[in-house]
């Protein structure tokens, strides 16, 4: 734990529920491997841990709310719930922490892996293990795109207003972008179409484009996303 990154605030959401997996490596056979299985069990757990006292889930909200200055963050929500901090180490190259490092920026209010990436990863391996079958994960997947893209207007409103939320403006229009990207691809692949000459190309070097640092935070859904452009045929 990198102390010139963490406070009060912050300090359970970047200890937990990590240990809790760690700890379950340490206790279980070799050979339970079952990462699903881990993140289904990780969430009552997570709860009960919560409920002793621990703030590793309840502590983003109050950070949104001082970002925003209001407490009205839904849309800032679920924006942030795809997005997470570089790992220490880039924040360190990057942002120079020390001690008298100020963390109240966005990157302190967001929390280390989301459920977002494992839930989407999971999603897009069903979907592209028959694409035109089970439309449950197509529909789901879809409804998650239009939810995010329909928060974005109102975050990114709070982001022009508030300057210290003006720095993630650029991953909100990234984020339509994704969304937009996201879309097409489950049109295509539903419906078993070729996209349009050079349509997966560009969106690799869009997604590429994304990737690179911003904010000092990271999409979460980033690889799962770029397995489900390289299944759309051209």
């Amino acid at each position: 734990m990198w102390g010139e990154h963490v406070d009060a605030r912050t300090i359970d959401s970047r200890i937990w529920p990590r240990t809790v997996a760690i700890a379950e490596r340490f206790w279980s056979p070799e050979n339970v491997r079952d990462v699903n299985d881990m993140y289904r069990r990780l969430i009552p757990t997570s709860i009960e841990i919560e409920s002793l006292g621990l703030t590793h889930l309840e502590s983003e909200d109050p950070g949104l709310r001082a970002l925003a200055g209001t407490e009205t963050i839904d849309d800032l929500r679920t924006f942030a719930s795809v997005l997470e901090p570089v790992s220490f180490s880039e924040r360190a190259r990057t942002q120079h922490t020390d001690q008298f490092t100020a963390l109240n920026s966005f990157v302190d209010a967001v929390r280390p892996d989301p459920p977002s990436r494992h839930w989407f990863e999971s999603a897009v391996k069903r979907l592209l293990a028959d694409p035109r079958g089970d439309i449950t994960d197509r529909t789901e997947l879809a409804a998650w795109f239009t939810r995010l893209s329909g928060a974005v207007p109102t975050a990114r409103q709070q982001m022009l207003a508030s300057p210290r939320l003006t720095e993630v403006t650029t991953r909100a229009d990234q984020l339509l972008q994704l969304t937009v990207m996201g879309q097409q691809a489950l049109r295509y692949l539903g419906n078993g179409q070729k996209a349009p000459a050079n349509w997966k190309t560009k969106q690799i070097e869009m997604l590429d484009e994304i990737r690179k640092p911003s904010a000092l935070v990271n999409f979460t859904f980033l690889p799962g996303m770029s397995e489900l452009v390289k299944a759309v045929s051209e």
